[in-house]
């Protein structure tokens, strides 16, 4: 599974979206750090500094975005909360870019 954080193309082991009654959403992540070791910083980075960030997937695009937690098995694998102000689950509106990120990640 993959997403797009910002303009970096993330690989995933685990995406639930957990969506609220008005326009947010929670997502949760797990990464392998020891297959992406560079994914650690990112996310770290964002965390520490409490840093808004855009989150695309095939499903949705996610606004104003920010880690809740982070729990890291050292060299292993980061599990997230990531609190979203905004989802947008309709696909039809971003059909070709979803194609596109599909494409480029082949």
């Amino acid at each position: 599974m993959w997403l797009k954080v910002d303009n970096t193309i993330i690989n995933t082991d685990s995406i639930n979206c957990q969506l609220t009654l008005d326009e947010g959403a929670t997502i949760y992540l797990e990464i392998d750090i020891e297959k992406y070791p560079d994914y650690s910083n990112l996310f770290i980075d964002k965390y520490e500094n409490n840093k808004n960030f855009l989150i695309e997937s095939s499903n949705y695009s996610a606004l104003g975005c920010y880690i809740k937690r982070i729990d890291i098995l050292f060299n292993k694998k980061i599990s997230m909360d990531i609190t979203c102000e905004k989802i947008d689950t309709d696909v039809s509106k971003r059909r070709d870019k979803i194609i596109s990120d599909i494409l480029e990640q082949k």
